[in-house]
């Protein structure tokens, strides 16, 4: 945008020719027209920091990195070790310009780039959807990964979840390797849950 500006500032003289009656008209409307570009928000670039989440446009797809246009004035890249959360299935169907929500990890690199994360945007909607249905007071629906001696261990994109073993009407409330076998069946099945606790310092 500042490029532009210094063109149209410059229109008014070129090696000190003369344009006549129509100069002024041309400079005129080449400033309308630098005004009205600058006033279009479609070309404002974002001034993004450490924590946003925005939804990003793929660019490019390699083997290590997947570029992203996030609307600041360099690209974005999402290194391998930042998207580990992403089923291989799932980066398998990526294309370009697919809309990919990110996290950005640092505004800027060595080479103007920002360092982005699917792995940390995918655990912050987790976060905002788990304390949006905490307060409602919702049911959802959670994974099981695991077990202790206490419950189940559930994982909802990131974010970590226990449910006592003593809320879950299908463990028995008989002897403990009675109940252990009951949550190992219960391991890579979904229940439905309320939130009854959060804690994103203990990130869970």
């Amino acid at each position: 945008m500042e490029e532009l500006k210094g063109i149209a500032a410059g229109s008014e003289s070129t090696n000190g020719a003369d344009y006549g009656e129509y100069g002024s008209a041309l400079d005129g409307e080449d400033l309308a027209l630098m005004e009205q570009f600058l006033r279009d928000p479609a070309h404002d670039y974002r001034n993004l920091k450490f924590g946003d989440t925005v939804d990003g446009r793929i660019m490019r797809i390699d083997r290590d990195e997947i570029l992203v246009d996030i609307g600041a004035k360099a690209e974005g890249i999402v290194p391998s070790r930042e998207m580990q959360s992403l089923p291989a299935e799932d980066r398998a169907t990526l294309q370009s310009g697919d809309v990919l929500l990110v996290f950005v990890v640092q505004s800027e690199d060595k080479e103007g780039r920002a360092i982005l994360s699917v792995d940390k945007a995918r655990q912050e909607r987790s976060w905002r959807a788990l304390q949006s249905a905490y307060e409602k007071g919702e049911v959802i629906s959670a994974r099981v990964v695991n077990y202790n001696k206490g419950g189940l261990l559930v994982n909802l994109e990131g974010v970590r979840g226990f449910v006592p073993a003593s809320q879950v009407s299908g463990i028995s409330r008989g002897p403990d390797t009675q109940k252990q076998s009951d949550m190992a069946k219960m391991v890579n099945t979904d229940l439905s849950l309320k939130v009854i606790e959060i804690n994103r310092n203990r990130n869970r």
